[in-house]
């Protein structure tokens, strides 16, 4: 019994030693085939765009994407040599952008990776350019206008382009306000009342580096010189006929206020003006010719100014005398 027990013993002992051998030589064989096979062949990549654009300093930098030509996303990028300038960064992504800080000339290399491994890489050069605060220029002239006329102030600045706003003040200078949309070189007023007559006008110019400020400028309204008019109803009347005399009164503008009607320096009455128009009525002219006149005394918006004369002639009257028969 003893000498079977162990013959059976020797014999299962060798069969497993004989199937630990079959797997051992499985592994051996799959592990060969593994490192005889040909690892993926990277393409060529490439990087654009081959030039960035140059900054300045203290403005936000035109954010660029670095694209590659070939690979197999996802992608990584990352700076290998060099440094960017202080203040931009490179995403992750390939994306360039930020605000820098400091002006002078960078040498740095981008590489991408791709998901296989595969990388490419471009040296850039990149300059900011120092950030010079707003001077300006070109200060604004005073300028004339008339009522309902325009005006146009001119300013210039140099330095990092700055931004332009233009501002007003109506108590001499004490308060300044700026004017909204106001934000070009040249400030252009329409239909300028008798109100802004005084008015004082600046540009203000600001950039990333500090502001600068015009001169004040002052802006002159002048009334305007109406046209007057005169007409009579009856040029040539006959004593104890109505004559009714219209001034008329126009401008650029709404006229209002008070007409006098002369006689040579005598006055013979006035009227008030109503939709450019006023007028006097009068039976008070004895025969004889007269010499008429309208003055018109101004208002807001409007000079005094006078009519050329108008002749009136007033006839004599016809007397009918008429016989009575008393016999």
């Amino acid at each position: 019994m003893e000498s079977c027990s162990s013959s059976l013993r020797t014999k299962t002992s060798l069969f497993s030693s004989s199937i630990l051998s079959r797997i051992a030589c499985s592994i051996r064989a799959a592990s060969a085939r593994s490192n005889t096979r040909t690892s993926p062949t990277c393409p060529s990549i490439t990087l654009t765009p081959t030039t960035l654009p140059n900054g300045t300093q203290n403005l936000t930098y035109a954010a660029t994407s670095i694209v590659t030509s070939s690979g197999t996303s996802p992608f990584t990028y990352e700076i290998t040599a060099g440094a960017l300038p202080n203040g931009l960064t490179l995403s992750s992504e390939g994306v360039l952008s930020g605000t820098p800080t400091v002006a002078g000339n960078y040498n740095f290399t981008i590489k991408v990776t791709d998901t296989n491994l595969c990388n490419g890489s471009r040296a850039y050069s990149l300059t900011i350019a120092s950030c010079a605060p707003p001077s300006v220029t070109t200060q604004p002239i005073n300028q004339n206008a008339a009522v309902a006329g325009s005006a146009s102030f001119t300013v210039a600045a140099s330095g990092t382009p700055p931004t332009v706003q233009w501002q007003v003040s109506a108590d001499n200078g004490s308060n300044w306000t700026n004017l909204i949309g106001e934000t070009n070189l040249t400030l252009n007023l329409a239909n300028v009342a008798i109100g802004m007559n005084g008015n004082k006008y600046r540009a203000v110019f600001t950039n990333a580096c500090g502001t600068a400020t015009s001169n004040a400028a002052t802006l002159s309204v002048n009334k305007l010189t109406p046209i007057v008019g005169l007409t009579s109803s009856s040029p040539t009347a006959t004593y104890g006929q109505s004559v009714t005399f219209t001034a008329s009164v126009s401008g650029a503008v709404t006229t209002t206020g008070i007409v006098t009607f002369k006689n040579g320096t005598a006055t013979l009455g006035t009227g008030t003006i109503s939709n450019g128009q006023a007028s006097l009525t009068t039976a008070a002219l004895n025969a004889g010719n007269y010499s008429i006149s309208a003055e018109y005394g101004g208002d807001t918006n409007y000079n005094s100014s006078n009519s050329s004369a108008l002749a009136q002639i007033m006839n004599k009257a016809t007397l009918t005398v008429t016989a009575e028969n008393k016999s």
